[in-house]
């Protein structure tokens, strides 16, 4: 393996990423915003965050594998990068509006809904620093005990201008934060449910389009990186007079427009929250649980006489950067969504991170309406430990119409 050498440049964007915090916390202790709320909205943070990757680990990777098979093309990826906003918007906003509607929490001044939407983003920007920082002077240290697929791409770090794209992302995200929670305690102070609404979508948007850079491969290229950090900066400085704005409107001393009507809005968002909550639910947990149509004897060869020549010609596309190979046994619907100009960004997401396929062993095979899907247990040259799911539409010529892989290390930022 080639020696990988990191610099000190690398540290920077740790090093930044905590510096933005800490500069959001040095202003609010210097304005006396409030210490408390401030530790609050830390608080809020932890907490919805942690709620968020309960239902996220386990049931994300089979939300996406029955989103992506059952939906054409990009059509199943754009649902499920809206789907991981809307999880965003239900547990980093509606959580928070839920608590801070029906306690005393909500009705305070200014600067302590101020400090709170500090806290609630600084300790975000602070804890993501800190992982940078760590891993980064790891590298530098002990590269030892870091994967070399993973040191490999660390290197990038190297390039001082891929190094300020997360100091600027989190600058501009803290403003979003802010924004989102000064417009949950204005709802709460105007009993105006539709501050709550639109901070529910302008988070949920922001992290839909968070997804969709984490799973497109759009963020493997510089280019990629400093698009979608263009587009924070939007968001970011619309949050950031959004939060002017509120500050204009924000009167705790001032009654609710009306007290019935405030409850009624109330509890009619309440309502909504917790049906649309339960029916994402009951989904996602009939997806986890739900048993497959499983497909044996003469049905599963049937099946392996199509698959495995069609899945061989798929991954040696992959391992050798060929499109014509990867892509001869494609659906249109899938060349449609990995074009040739795409392969790469995939390499670099899959090959690249866990090297080139070797060997896989049939775990599955499942027929759902229109699509068969085998799910292989495969080992890669540095990961042995990947599940491969491929779906192929069950009339003839049985195009391949979905590709998917996991692993442990595939997740890894």
């Amino acid at each position: 393996m080639d020696t990988v050498t990191l610099t000190p440049v690398a540290l920077l964007g740790g090093t930044g990423m905590m510096l933005v915090a800490l500069g959001f916390v040095i202003y609010a202790v210097r304005r006396r915003l409030g210490i408390g709320y401030l530790a609050l909205g830390a608080l809020a943070w932890i907490v919805t965050v942690a709620v968020k990757f309960l239902w996220a680990l386990p049931l994300n990777p089979r939300l996406y594998a029955a989103i992506t098979g059952a939906l054409p093309g990009g059509i199943g990826a754009g649902v499920f990068d809206l789907y991981v906003g809307l999880l965003t918007g239900f547990t980093e906003v509606a959580i928070v509006w839920l608590v801070l509607r029906y306690t005393r929490l909500g009705r305070v001044a200014w600067e302590r809904a101020l400090a709170f939407g500090i806290g609630f983003g600084a300790v975000e920007a602070f804890l993501l620093g800190l992982s940078s920082f760590a891993t980064m002077l790891t590298a530098m240290l002990a590269p030892q005990l870091i994967p070399s697929s993973t040191l490999s791409q660390l290197v990038a770090a190297n390039n001082i201008v891929y190094s300020l794209a997360p100091i600027v992302e989190r600058f501009f995200a803290v403003w979003v934060h802010i924004f989102a929670n000064v417009l949950i305690f204005l709802a709460v102070i105007k009993g105006q449910v539709r501050w709550f609404w639109l901070a529910f979508w302008f988070k949920s948007l922001i992290d839909a389009l968070a997804a969709f850079a984490q799973i497109s491969g759009v963020i493997t290229t510089l280019e990629g990186i400093w698009a979608v950090e263009a587009v924070v900066v939007v968001w970011g400085a619309l949050a950031w007079r959004g939060v002017h704005w509120v500050r204009q409107r924000y009167d705790v001393s001032t009654p609710a427009e009306s007290a019935k009507h405030a409850t009624a809005g109330g509890l009619v968002t309440t309502g909504i929250l917790v049906l649309v909550l339960v029916a994402m639910t009951a989904g996602a947990v009939f997806v986890a649980v739900a048993p497959s149509s499983q497909l044996t004897g003469s049905e599963k060869d049937a099946v392996l006489a199509y698959s495995e020549s069609k899945t061989d010609n798929l991954l040696q596309g992959l391992n050798n950067n060929d499109y014509a190979v990867f892509a001869r046994d494609l659906n249109d619907q899938m060349k449609a969504a990995i074009p040739e100009t795409t392969l790469a960004k995939m390499r670099t997401q899959v090959s690249d991170k866990i090297g080139n396929y070797v060997s896989r062993q049939v775990q599955s095979i499942s027929r759902s309406g229109d699509s068969v899907t085998v799910i292989y247990a495969a080992r890669f040259a540095n990961d042995d430990q990947v599940t491969l799911r491929v779906s192929f539409e069950a009339a003839e010529p049985h195009r391949i119409s979905g590709l998917w892989f996991d692993s442990p290390q595939l997740r890894q930022p």
